[in-house]
């Protein structure tokens, strides 16, 4: 967490495994919302409130499904981050730069707006 706490932005990322994030996305999030229910984790938890989350996804579909990114949303909500907004990119044919480098170069600059991929 004191890793996390030093950057303004923080990128969640998950491939979508039936309709929800990874097992290890599941993990990391729910140790997370300890730092707002134990109570000697608490003032950091609530440093988490200054900071922008954003989601990177991947399926093998054109778009992610709704429920997916809402329990990222909710869950957001929840740490007091606030929601940016998400990358979602269609690897059924794996991962090919050249047909995502507009959709990504956008959600860096939304991120960073003097970067580009």
């Amino acid at each position: 967490m004191d890793y996390i706490l030093q950057y303004d932005n923080i990128i969640f990322a998950s491939p979508v495994y039936w309709y929800a994030m990874s097992a290890q996305m599941k993990v990391f999030i729910d140790r997370m919302s300890d730092f707002l229910s134990l109570e000697e984790l608490k003032d950091m938890g609530r440093e988490l409130r200054s900071k922008a989350a954003y989601v990177v996804t991947t399926s093998i579909s054109a778009e992610v499904d709704k429920s997916f990114i809402n329990s990222f949303v909710d869950t957001f909500e929840y740490l007091g981050l606030e929601y940016q907004g998400y990358i979602h990119l269609n690897c059924k044919n794996g991962f090919e730069s050249d047909t995502h480098k507009n959709e990504i170069n956008d959600f860096i600059l939304k991120i960073r707006p003097t970067s580009l991929f």
